[in-house]
């Protein structure tokens, strides 16, 4: 197998792929692939690494992005990975099929997040992953959806139970370290999701605290902030802050 170096001198970074080439973008960038029509958009300021095995695959990461660490391996068709813009990635690493293929499955993450440490691993076809934006997602956070080529029946039925599935967190979550989030969970707008915790089903209330194995919720109407400069100095939270502190004081 021979691999095609391309050298991209643009700030775009847009390049489409036919065949089997390696796209090269610096020392430490190399994404490779195999296959036809896979597009891949990337901002000037990532570093990416990876494989892409198929064809019609799309990775899109937008020339918003701060400056941002991906790994990304692809194994299929179809499918489709969106990162908007004005977001930092510490390290990002998402992994859709194995040594089986995984179809017509997309990822998509919203604009003005940061990221410590992620993985996404997609192991079923039709899978969906949103994130929404203004996020924060800590160290050594874990989503996985699927269990491809493993298989789960209902024993008295017969039914196939890991079917495709949607997993959505809203805008404004916060993810501890080390969360797991598993198929078909939905996290909603501005919760916060416990250190450690297992998240395995959908929440539907905004605001709450949700913690625990399995993650049930511990406490309602929270709301948070990155830091003190996010924080509006007009507003009730920054003044029961300040009151706090000079209390500790």
């Amino acid at each position: 197998m021979i691999f095609k170096k391309i050298k991209n001198q643009d700030k775009s970074r847009d390049i489409y792929f036919c065949g089997m080439k390696c796209f090269s973008y610096g020392r430490k960038n190399k994404l490779c692939t195999q296959g036809s029509n896979n597009l891949i958009s990337i901002a000037p300021n990532v570093s990416i690494s990876g494989n892409i095995c198929g064809n019609d695959n799309s990775v899109f990461i937008d020339k918003q992005c701060q400056r941002s660490f991906c790994t990304i391996n692809i194994n299929g068709n179809h499918n489709r990975i969106f990162i908007k813009g004005n977001s930092y990635i510490n390290n990002l690493e998402i992994k859709i099929g194995n040594h089986f293929s995984i179809n017509n499955s997309i990822i998509e993450i919203g604009e003005g997040g940061w990221i410590g440490g992620l993985k996404c691993v997609v192991e079923s076809d039709k899978s969906q992953l949103y994130i929404g934006g203004d996020f924060v997602i800590s160290s050594d956070v874990f989503i996985r959806m699927g269990e491809y080529p493993h298989l789960i029946f209902d024993k008295i039925t017969g039914k196939y139970l890991d079917t495709s599935t949607i997993l959505t967190i809203g805008n404004h979550v916060w993810l501890g370290e080390k969360v797991t989030i598993l198929k078909k969970a939905k996290i909603p707008d501005g919760c916060i999701v416990g250190t450690c915790s297992v998240v395995t089903r959908r929440f539907e209330e905004d605001n709450v605290l949700i913690a625990g194995n399995p993650a049930e919720i511990r406490k309602k109407n929270v709301f948070w902030e990155r830091d003190l400069n996010s924080l509006d100095k007009d507003s009730k939270y920054y003044t029961s802050l300040k009151m706090y502190q000079n209390k500790v004081d």
